[in-house]
């Protein structure tokens, strides 16, 4: 187990590293700060992949899968407490079901829409 704190770039946004290294790359359990938010958990070859919890400035949290740096399946509550549950794409909701705090259903998406 190897803690480094480096700067890496994430699309264009630099980030700050601690974690597991592996020729050089975050790879195993980690935690990258981005300008707009925080990663905790596991990244594979530099990226963030598997498990994590991304926390962004503006107080929504995701929690769920990674692939390739992006948000894969999961859930997704936004600051006000409405939430997104299931599969994203792009970082987007893609198949899933956006809901009220409270559990009620607001509406499906379905390949994005």
């Amino acid at each position: 187990y190897q803690v480094v704190n480096e700067v890496l770039e994430h699309k264009g946004e630099p980030a700050t590293y601690s974690g597991e290294m592996r020729d050089s790359l975050p790879n195993g359990y980690g935690t990258a700060q981005y300008p707009r938010g925080r990663y905790e958990g596991t990244f594979v070859n530099g990226a963030r992949h598997g498990k994590g919890t991304f926390t962004d400035t503006d107080g929504g949290v995701f929690t769920g899968t990674f692939a390739n740096n992006d948000f894969d399946q999961g859930k997704y509550v936004q600051k006000d407490g409405t939430y997104y549950e299931e599969t994203f794409q792009d970082q987007h909701p893609y198949n899933g079901t956006w809901y009220e705090k409270d559990g009620t259903v607001i509406v499906n998406v379905v390949n994005g829409k």
